[in-house]
């Protein structure tokens, strides 16, 4: 399977809201790099630390996938530009809907690590700023 293969597998997981395919798709080590200035942005390093920021991610926004718009195939990533819709837990009436790319390297077949780009990085770090949660997967 290629490396497009194995992004794209994920990426329809995503959009099927399947959790055990998802999670099937990461490597143990399994790196998450945020951009942007909110409590998220920075390296997430190993499948606990990155299942705990994704956890965190959708505390504060109850995102949705909306879309897969397109996967970029390189000699050594994948991207994939989607659209999500964020939510606020607290006040249905508060929704972003934005683009953003993940850029994915792959190793062992597995999603080994992903940087996050958005196209409305101020939107994120106001959004994400004004919700600081805390969840722990425990496992």
């Amino acid at each position: 399977m290629s490396d497009r293969d194995i992004v794209q597998t994920y990426c329809d997981a995503w959009m099927a809201a399947d959790a055990v395919a998802i999670l099937t798709c990461y490597h143990d080590d399994l790196t998450l790099d945020w951009f942007g200035t909110h409590h998220l942005a920075g390296t997430h390093t190993g499948m606990q630390a990155s299942l705990d920021a994704l956890l965190n991610l959708q505390a504060a926004t109850n995102r949705e996938p909306v879309e897969v718009e397109q996967i970029l195939s390189g000699p050594d990533s994948v991207i994939a530009v989607v659209r999500e819709r964020w939510t606020s837990p607290t006040d249905p009436s508060q929704v972003l809907e934005h683009q953003r790319a993940l850029e994915f390297t792959v190793a062992d077949g597995k999603l080994r690590t992903c940087r996050i780009y958005e196209t409305a990085q101020a939107e994120i770090d106001e959004w994400l700023g004004l919700r600081r949660s805390a969840v722990r997967l425990v496992g």
